[in-house]
């Protein structure tokens, strides 16, 4: 009798963040099935992790057509996970979004990015940042690196370009920005994996004295006295 073989190719993405209404943390995965047609036509697999009750669940509530791309940052606030996810909305034109999932209600919703070409809404590898209680977007041209800031959140007419970071000419590679700091600067990586801070005010940069260490990620945290393992109960002294 002969077997055939059926390989299921998929993308995973990861979100993870505090619940309030609950007082739990909640890890997010989001699984895009390639095999099923081409990507951004269809919604994707989302399951979520309590760890009060430390176990994964499907959730019910379908999400938006579109795929959270592999690797891509997140952005955690107003109680709810932001990531940047595209879809397919005619046979050659495809279009990114802000894929929102509100950990309260775990209900999803999208939110419109700002325009950022004149030819389409698809840009090549947008990334999205929690800049303090705000929504902010990184893009970059061929010569740029471009921010955004939504001032209002959840009015995509409130997007505003807060700072272009131009290279100096041929030669130079646009910077990958990862992270803002407290003081409001950005991390960015510079070539050769360099890791600098910009202060988008005065536009110095500062040299971290980090590099050499391939991908780097940073992600945003609140300190906590709660236990990881007993979640609904906290340090006491």
């Amino acid at each position: 009798m002969c077997h055939s073989t059926h390989t299921v190719r998929s993308m995973q993405s990861t979100g993870f963040g505090f619940d309030a209404k609950t007082n739990d943390y909640k890890v997010v995965r989001f699984v895009t099935l390639e095999n099923a047609g081409e990507l951004g036509e269809s919604p994707p697999e989302v399951e979520v992790y309590s760890l009060a009750i430390g176990e994964w669940r499907m959730v019910t509530a379908l999400a938006p057509i579109g795929a959270v791309l592999g690797r891509d940052t997140q952005a955690f606030i107003n109680g709810a996970l932001h990531w940047i996810a595209l879809k397919k909305v005619t046979n050659n034109k495809f279009i990114n979004f802000v894929m929102v999932f509100h950990l309260g209600d775990e209900v999803f919703r999208e939110m419109e990015l700002p325009k950022l070409s004149d030819e389409d809404g698809y840009v090549e590898q947008p990334a999205i940042s929690a800049y303090g209680n705000s929504l902010a977007l990184f893009h970059d041209t061929d010569r740029a690196l471009n921010i955004w800031v939504m001032k209002e959140y959840a009015d995509a007419s409130s997007w505003t370009k807060i700072f272009t970071y131009a290279v100096p000419g041929f030669g130079y590679d646009v910077p990958r920005p990862i992270a803002f700091r407290r003081s409001g600067e950005v991390i960015l990586e510079k070539l050769k994996e360099q890791l600098v801070s910009c202060d988008l005010e005065s536009r110095k940069i500062k040299d971290l004295g980090i590099a050499g260490y391939g991908y780097t990620f940073a992600g945003s945290y609140v300190e906590s006295l709660v236990l990881l393992d007993k979640p609904n109960r906290a340090v006491t002294y």
